[in-house]
C-alpha cells in the first residue's frame, strides 16, 4: 500500500522462515531478548532525564534572566541618568589605576633584574670564597711541608752537631765556673783595699802631726 507509513512497517530480521515464526511468537534467543531489556532500560531513564534536563533548564533560566535584566537595566540608567562628575571620577580611577599598574610592573621587573644581578654577585662571591678556601688549603700544605723539613734539619743538626756541642759545654764549663767565683773575689778585693786606704790614713795622720810639730819648733 502507497499510503503505508515508513516509520509503521515492522523492523523484524527475517532471514528465514525460523526467524519469522520466532518473531511472530515473540521466543528470540537470548541476544534479542538482552537487547530488548537495554532499551526498555534506556526508555525507562529517559522520563528522568528530561525531567533532570528541564530542572536544569530553570536553574538556569532563574539564574540568567535576573542578570541580564539587571545589565539592560544598568545600561539604561547609564545612558539616561549619567553623572558626568561621576564617569570622570570613574575616568580618573581608571587612569591612575593604569599608572598604579605600571609603576608596580617597573618594580617588579627592576626587583626581578636586581635579583638576577644578585644571583650573579653570590655567584661569584662563592667562586671567590672556593678560590680562598682552595689558597688556603694549599698555604696549610706548604706549612706543614716546611714544618716536616725543619724538623727534618733540625733532627739532622742535632744529631751532627752533638759532638761540637759536646766540647763546648766542655769549653764554656770552666768560665761559668770562673763566672759564679766572680763576686766572692771582687769582695775579698774590695775588703783589701779598704783595709789598706784605713791604713794609709792613718799613717798620713801621724805624718802630718809631725811636720807640725817640726814646724812649730822653727817657729
Amino acid at each position: 500500500d502507497e499510503d503505508f507509513d515508513e516509520e509503521d512497517r515492522p523492523t523484524f530480521t527475517w532471514e528465514d522462515e525460523k526467524t519469522l515464526v520466532s518473531d511472530l511468537l515473540h521466543t528470540g534467543n537470548e541476544q534479542d531478548s538482552e537487547y530488548v531489556k537495554i532499551n526498555s532500560l534506556a526508555d525507562s531513564i529517559q522520563a528522568a532525564f528530561s525531567v533532570q534536563s528541564q530542572d536544569l533548564l530553570d536553574d538556569i533560566a532563574d539564574t540568567l534572566v535576573p542578570a541580564v535584566n539587571c545589565v539592560k537595566h544598568g545600561h539604561q540608567v547609564l545612558n539616561n541618568q549619567v553623572d558626568d562628575s561621576f564617569a570622570v571620577g570613574i575616568l580618573e580611577f581608571d587612569e591612575a589605576c593604569k599608572k598604579l599598574e605600571a609603576i608596580t610592573i617597573t618594580s617588579h621587573n627592576e626587583l626581578k633584574k636586581a635579583y638576577r644581578v644578585s644571583q650573579a654577585r653570590n655567584q661569584e662571591m662563592l667562586k671567590q670564597l672556593e678560590e680562598a678556601y682552595a689558597r688556603r688549603d694549599k698555604l696549610w700544605a706548604d706549612f706543614e711541608a716546611a714544618l716536616d723539613e725543619i724538623r727534618e734539619y733540625t733532627a739532622y743538626f742535632y744529631f751532627i752537631r752533638c759532638d761540637d756541642l759536646f766540647l763546648l759545654y766542655l769549653l764554656v764549663t770552666p768560665a761559668m765556673e770562673s763566672v759564679k767565683s766572680l763576686p766572692s773575689r771582687m769582695e775579698r778585693t774590695i775588703a783589701t783595699l779598704e783595709k789598706q786606704s784605713k791604713q794609709i790614713g792613718k799613717d798620713g795622720g801621724s805624718k802630718e802631726k809631725y811636720l807640725k810639730g817640726l814646724l812649730s819648733n822653727f817657729v
